[in-house]
């Protein structure tokens, strides 16, 4: 299985891969699984809405996010605010990839599977989409979800190759719904894109799928079955 993903051979999916990334790089965004939340949409108060009673000192935290976009947070002396406000922005970050704008950039981060591929091998290494077990931070890593076998798999490999760990709330547990229902034709014309490109020679094509569904194949949430116990 592939790590690095091309772009699936659809006219319509390649437009949306070939789509220019249209934000500026800010200082706090130390990886790549997350997007660049703009400036104004962290000072905007509607965004801020229960955020507060998570911080101690949450203008202090918002303050330093601000500060963050100008100068480097590394210059902060306060250790602990440094993590709040990686903190904040990851929080800010889960609403602003629901909104308009952030659906777009993680269009293309999904298509060009920047969040892994599923590793079942009958989903043909389709790119999977974040998703957070919990929208309470500390409770659990990102995770990813397949549109083809509809599973979540927990960490994403991802973060594990490159030492990362983001956390699952930076995007929450109904992204991928979110994200779905924002591009309804998404997930039919990508399953449809992945069948069309395999072919018999496959690694992942099921052309003994009569040998592998035979009883000395079968599996029970992964440990073989043992049929003279059974029978």
């Amino acid at each position: 299985m592939t790590t690095s993903q091309q772009p699936p051979n659809d006219s319509w999916l390649q437009d949306s891969y070939n789509s220019s990334e249209d934000s500026m790089d800010y200082p706090i965004v130390n990886t790549d699984l997350l997007v660049n939340v703009p400036l104004d949409f962290i000072k905007d108060t509607f965004n801020h809405a229960d955020l507060p009673e998570l911080f101690t000192n949450f203008e202090a935290v918002l303050q330093g996010l601000e500060f963050s976009y100008e100068a480097d947070t590394e210059k902060l002396e306060d250790a602990s605010l440094q993590v709040e406000i990686g903190l904040l922005y990851g929080l800010l970050h889960a609403r602003f990839v629901t909104t308009d704008q952030g659906l777009a950039k993680l269009s293309r981060m999904f298509l060009a599977g920047k969040f892994g591929v599923c590793p079942r091998e009958g989903c043909k290494d389709c790119p999977l989409l974040p998703i957070g077990a919990s929208n309470v931070p500390g409770v659990s890593p990102l995770g990813g979800y397949c549109v083809y076998c509809k599973d979540v798999y927990l960490p994403l490999s991802h973060d594990v190759l490159k030492g990362e760990l983001v956390d699952g709330s930076f995007y929450g547990s109904s992204f991928p719904q979110v994200f779905l229902s924002r591009y309804p034709k998404l997930e039919s014309k990508l399953i449809t894109s992945l069948d069309a490109s395999t072919n018999s020679d496959s690694p992942t094509y099921y052309k003994d799928i009569d040998t592998k569904l035979s009883k000395e194949n079968m599996h029970l949430f992964g440990f073989k079955i043992n049929w003279g116990l059974v029978e």
